[in-house]
């Protein structure tokens, strides 16, 4: 969920009665009572303990969280690693150069799509970006476009993970270590080490241009790590050969590396937006926290619930496993349930459409 300033949530109920007549015995369905009620933003805590309901408004302000009596965050410098082509290295550092000043946009809706103040040593966030020729590590062009002759897509798929394994394994050895590594993936990777996810075309209605338009204002891609599935595979294959080294990652596209949108192809967020979200995950993977929820009471966890199914073996398994869920202290866990048997013709597409508590496996 993203919070908007001024943004509430709503709940909804709807109670469904039935009824059987007396004389004839029919089914009489009444027509359906929702009851709707109003819950408040949650208010975040940021640098000084000082709060706010939108993250971005609230990192403007105050910086980024601090423990209680502390006025700034221990984070104050965040060593940048770069891998890949040669080409999208220069293209890496010109971007995180202009990530340490003030990015602007159109400004017509300054309180959903603000400025970005510029991540550097001074106000908001009070941490520098640190990168250079001890931290990049490139990939030759001719060993990539090798690694994409093999017809089989994993071949494929294990020759260009391999490269930048490598590429990894050299900066885990360089002093000193960077806190995060940017895996610069170049397109003709994307175009032929990924599957693309046929989505199910939308339900035709009578209202279907509006429909269309309302859901137009989401279908804006900010072309970097988890933006889009059909890079699920690559990005997975990446993060666990990435493990082994400790190095944190985060993979991006050319099109996040663009300082100005795009005339043609695949529609981006502006450089602002963008560079809100890239800093944030930056700075987060280099373990500070952006903000935290600000009244949460000791001993109370959040948790969030997803459903997956299996993609090797060869009885794939629908799993359940907890996402996102954090306690009061800010700390994250990712929690695995055991494997349940999912029969979709009779209990429907997936868990989250039709299920019990007995059916579910626990945590």
């Amino acid at each position: 969920m993203k919070w908007r300033p001024g943004r509430k949530s709503k709940v909804t109920l709807m109670k469904l009665t039935k009824h059987f007549d007396k004389h004839g015995g029919r089914s009489i369905q009444r027509t359906p009572n929702f009851d709707s009620g109003i819950i408040d933003e949650p208010l975040l805590a940021f640098g000084g303990q000082h709060k706010h309901v939108d993250p971005k408004t609230g990192l403007a302000l105050y910086g980024p969280y601090s423990l209680i009596g502390q006025e700034l965050s221990s984070v104050r410098s965040i060593t940048v690693g770069i891998v890949g082509p040669a080409s999208m290295i220069a293209d890496a550092e010109v971007w995180l150069e202009a990530c340490t000043g003030t990015i602007t946009n159109e400004g017509t809706q300054p309180f959903l799509y603000p400025h970005f103040p510029g991540f550097n040593n001074h106000e908001p966030f009070n941490c520098g970006l640190v990168f250079g020729d001890t931290w990049r590590e490139s990939i030759k062009e001719s060993a990539l476009k090798d690694a994409l002759l093999p017809p089989e897509y994993s071949r494929r798929l294990t020759k260009v993970v391999k490269l930048y394994t490598a590429a990894l394994e050299v900066l885990a050895g360089r002093e000193p270590r960077p806190d995060v590594v940017l895996c610069c993936i170049p397109q003709t990777v994307i175009d032929t080490c990924t599957v693309r996810k046929v989505r199910p075309r939308p339900i035709k209605r009578k209202r279907d241009r509006k429909d269309r338009n309302q859901l137009g204002l989401f279908d804006v891609g900010l072309g970097i790590e988890g933006d889009e599935p059909e890079h699920q595979n690559l990005r997975r294959a990446l993060k666990a050969e990435a493990m082994q080294f400790g190095l944190p990652t985060q993979l991006v596209w050319p099109r996040t590396l663009r300082l100005a949108g795009p005339t043609t192809g695949p529609r981006v967020q502006d450089p602002a937006t963008r560079a809100w979200n890239f800093v944030t995950a930056l700075y987060h993977k280099a373990g500070g926290s952006p903000w935290r929820l600000a009244e949460i009471e000791p001993g109370v966890c959040f948790v969030g619930i997803s459903f997956y199914r299996e993609i090797a073996g060869d009885n794939p398994q629908m799993r359940t496993s907890m996402a996102q869920a954090f306690t009061a202290a800010g700390d994250g866990y990712v929690l695995r349930g055991h494997t349940f048997e999912w029969d979709e013709a009779r209990q429907g597409k997936t868990p989250t459409s039709r299920s019990s508590p007995s059916t579910l496996a626990p945590p």
